[in-house]
């Protein structure tokens, strides 16, 4: 009996270390990504906000799923022990790649708008020749 419930509670805490390690990606995704979208300080508040909400729900369901919900010193620990590695181990490489997959990713979708922007450009440069012709037209049968 003892044995179990000792294995349980190993098995929550390495849950919530790994939990840690993924709130700190997730995080680390969402710094990479306002370095590419400004956003207002409101705006920023609240993606903030819905960042806390988000965490919060994602532990208290894996914990549900895991130990019936149970909130113990020993989560926060792991939480707190996960994040702790990650940002002391991980977090600058991650980062890095991060970076440079976001900025791949935009030279990437640049690179096919780009021939549809030029389209666009030259059928709207086409069309307003055509309105100014017309309205010159009609201008010279008005007189």
């Amino acid at each position: 009996m003892q044995d179990s419930f000792i294995s349980e509670q190993l098995q929550t805490f390495v849950l919530t270390v790994g939990l840690g390690i993924l709130i700190g990606i997730i995080y680390d995704f969402m710094m990479t990504g306002r370095k590419f979208i400004r956003l207002s300080r409101g705006a920023h508040f609240f993606v903030d906000l819905l960042f806390c909400l988000t965490m919060t729900l994602l532990v208290f369901i894996a914990l549900l799923v895991n130990n019936w919900g149970e909130v113990r010193a020993y989560v926060f620990i792991g939480l707190g022990g996960g994040i702790l590695i990650y940002m002391l181990l991980f977090s600058r490489h991650v980062s890095r790649l991060l970076l440079k997959t976001f900025s791949l990713l935009i030279v990437f979708v640049s690179s096919l708008i780009r021939p549809f922007l030029m389209i666009y450009r030259k059928i709207s440069l086409l069309l307003a020749r055509i309105k100014k012709k017309t309205r010159d037209i009609f201008k010279e049968k008005k007189e």
